[in-house]
């Protein structure tokens, strides 16, 4: 169990390190570097975001100051960003719920290109 533990931290700090890293790289000469560095630190997501408030507010660089702050927006944007609805595949028909007027569940039949289909009378 201690072997476990012991190993989970040494990936942690190893994870830091590189953090770290790409966090110094965003104020390389190379803009390729900058680049690089700047997606690297997005696909870590909040593993990184500790260190990218403290440079985004204490770094002396003002390019890594920038990149920092840009990458936390995107990031912020992302967690943000609502659901994507839920629709039939392409090519297949589907129901879709609604609410009627009189505030009852309704499901609307379309078809395979996402139009509304009148809705045959169940008696």
């Amino acid at each position: 169990m201690a072997v476990i533990a012991a190993m989970i931290l040494s990936l942690a700090l190893q994870d830091q390190d590189r953090i770290q890293d790409l966090i110094q790289k965003l104020g390389s000469d190379d803009f390729s570097t900058r680049e690089q560095a700047s997606e690297e630190l997005k696909k870590t997501g909040k593993n990184a975001r500790e260190a990218l408030k403290k440079a985004a507010d204490e770094s002396q660089d003002p390019e890594v100051r920038q990149r920092a702050r840009t990458i936390l927006d995107e990031m912020a944007k992302a967690e943000k960003a609502p659901p994507q609805p839920r629709r039939a595949a392409p090519g297949q028909g589907g129901f879709q719920e609604r609410l009627g007027a009189d505030g009852e569940r309704r499901l609307d039949l379309h078809d395979h290109a996402g139009r509304r289909q009148p809705r045959p009378d169940v008696p």
